[in-house]
């Protein structure tokens, strides 16, 4: 899952609170746009609430955790984030994925097509992303990633990536030159291939991101 630019650096995280089983993230953030910034970079947040007075913005993982809080407050504003993507895309996290595999093609072919298609070729960088795209691919598939100086890096983010042990096909990565991936249908994990391979294609883009907000008053509470 690519990630491109500065994560919310207007935001300072001043600790964690469990309420009702639930965690949240409290910040201070210098505005409401600044908050909803930090929700959409934190895939596992679907909701936040902020206070301009006090510059706090908490992050949620349950909409249900935001109602009891609010419910011990004199109101406020909560935000809710959605997150779609277009017809045949699937979602994970903040990105869409999209599978082609009627024509197998080369690394290059794979990254045009997906940039034909308003996205880029997959960087899969956890086991949420290798388990949805796994459900969804019938052939092995090419990856946006690259063996260089060492380390793996994703094409379109230009990030270091490193990947768990368990990510990895038996006995994989075998090097021997090998500096793209793919992902192995038949063990439904990574292997290391030479560039010059040919593979199915996962694309990846970044979700359509819109908020909800609802304002709760003390009248209503």
């Amino acid at each position: 899952m690519a990630q491109t630019g500065s994560t919310y650096t207007k935001c300072r995280q001043v600790g964690t609170t469990s309420y009702n089983k639930h965690m949240f993230l409290n910040s201070e953030c210098m505005s409401a746009i600044d908050c909803a910034i930090m929700c959409k970079e934190v895939a596992t947040c679907t909701a936040f609430t902020y206070d301009d007075l006090t510059k706090t913005c908490r992050l949620y993982q349950k909409i249900e955790t935001i109602n009891c809080e609010l419910n011990k407050e004199n109101g406020g504003i909560t935000f809710t984030k959605e997150t779609e993507c277009h017809v045949n895309w699937e979602t994970c996290g903040n990105s869409c994925y999209f599978y082609e595999g009627t024509t197998r093609r080369t690394l290059d072919e794979a990254i045009e097509y997906c940039i034909s298609q308003g996205g880029y070729l997959a960087e899969v960088t956890d086991e949420e992303e290798l388990d949805l795209v796994n459900s969804m691919i019938k052939g092995s598939v090419l990856l946006g990633c690259t063996l260089y100086d060492g380390y793996w890096q994703g094409r379109t983010s230009g990030q270091k990536l490193v990947f768990n042990d368990t990510m990895w096909a038996p006995n994989e990565p075998r090097g021997q030159g090998h500096k793209c991936i793919q992902i192995w249908k038949d063990h439904g994990k990574f292997d290391d291939i030479s560039c010059l391979g040919i593979g199915d294609i996962i694309c990846e883009k970044v979700s359509i991101l819109r908020f909800h907000f609802i304002v709760t008053k003390a009248s209503d509470l």
